[in-house]
């Protein structure tokens, strides 16, 4: 079971799911966006907000998509994307 986040504001996501984010989920969470409806900079900010460790930020950004898409991309050239 994966979860794509596309276009969800995590500020609208329950207390539990929040926490299992943090720990059963971690690795089935993909971040999304409903572009143009819904811009970067705010689901960015808004992600921000939650206060998740970095390392399940990035998992949660570009890490869970290129295992679970199984792209083929280095870590190393994907983070260098700002």
């Amino acid at each position: 079971i994966v979860i794509d986040l596309s276009g969800w504001s995590p500020k609208y996501f329950t207390p539990e799911f929040k926490k299992e984010i943090r720990s059963r989920l971690k690795d089935r969470v993909m971040f999304g966006t409903d572009y143009p409806m819904m811009g970067f900079d705010n689901l960015f900010a808004a992600w921000e907000k939650e206060d998740y460790p970095p390392e399940i930020m990035e998992r949660i950004y570009y890490k869970n998509a290129i295992k679970i898409l199984n792209l083929d991309i280095a870590e190393e050239e994907f983070s260098k994307v700002e």
